[in-house]
């Protein structure tokens, strides 16, 4: 602010897009963290492939009705279980992001046989590419990733680790070394939430499969980060983006690739034209374009 921080003074704007050289100029001083182009070479190079799949069944059926309104949730009100439709935004990107992992985990469809399409080709890339491979596996709920798990020992004859918000400090720092210090069958796929975004440093991971994609880029950078940092025992990492064509993660994976532009315009030394550069990036807009082509 002109008149001092907290005074009640005018702050000064930055109007338009042609001011991000100053702005980038004025946060530099308050940047602790170094972008991993900053770091440049000390880092192993990171591939990124688009794996797609397509949803089927009762999965692709059980999804068009969440982006139409027509998927509801029991609620409980004085012992009487009532269904009532899911609304807002995020509570339907949530869910939507749910339904495209397994069907299974949607209310009422717990017990459906087989597997999503993209549960059949992680399982897939665990028995034949990636095996042996140290890989991270990350999505948002904690139920899908603990049927993942389930399936793995079922389907393919060893565990995997967990990184959850359920465990305290120590539970993690367990698993965290276990990956990163064991050659145990056991010990070579670990399966993490949100939980494992921050703090968790898993340096032997090679490849880091995504189930979801979050919809921030500094989240997916901080998850990255995970992997990809000095210390990384690898000179070449994957990243595998889970794809349901034609879905909402078609959607976030577009939102997520504009904020990487910006992200990269806002941390070099020269400025490009950000007309092409979509920055507005909201819940809102996802789930709108994902109504825009739903499914008849």
């Amino acid at each position: 602010c002109e008149d001092g921080y907290g005074s009640g003074g005018r702050c000064r704007t930055l109007p338009g897009y042609r001011q991000l050289d100053v702005l980038r100029r004025m946060i530099d001083p308050y940047f602790l963290g170094r972008t991993p182009e900053e770091v440049g070479e000390e880092l192993p190079e990171l591939v990124v492939r688009k794996v797609v799949v397509d949803m089927e069944g009762e999965q692709a059926k059980r999804y068009d009705e969440c982006v139409l309104g027509a998927l509801s949730r029991v609620v409980s009100d004085g012992g009487v279980d009532t269904p009532a439709p899911i609304t807002g935004e995020l509570a339907i990107l949530m869910n939507l992001l749910l339904i495209s992992n397994a069907i299974q985990m949607v209310p009422g469809f717990e017990g459906v046989p087989g597997v999503s399409a993209k549960e059949a080709r992680i399982l897939e890339l665990l028995g034949a590419e990636l095996a042996g491979e140290k890989v991270i596996i990350f999505a948002f709920h904690k139920q899908w990733i603990l049927r993942l798990r389930r399936l793995i020992k079922e389907r393919l004859g060893h565990g995997a680790l967990l990184i959850t918000g359920d465990q305290d400090g120590a539970e993690r720092q367990v698993a965290k070394d276990r990956f990163n210090r064991s050659d145990h069958p056991d010990h070579r796929v670990v399966l993490i939430t949100t939980a494992g975004g921050e703090g968790i440093n898993l340096t032997a991971g090679r490849y880091m499969i995504f189930g979801n994609l979050p919809w921030d880029f500094g989240w997916l950078r901080q998850l990255l980060g995970r992997m990809r940092r000095i210390g990384s025992t690898a000179e070449r990492l994957v990243a595998l983006f889970m794809v349901n064509r034609r879905s909402v993660d078609e959607k976030v994976h577009a939102k997520v690739t504009g904020k990487q532009v910006l992200s990269r315009v806002i941390h070099s030394d020269s400025i490009v034209d950000l007309a092409s550069v979509e920055v507005a990036q909201s819940v809102r807009e996802i789930v709108a374009a994902v109504r825009a082509e739903a499914r008849r």
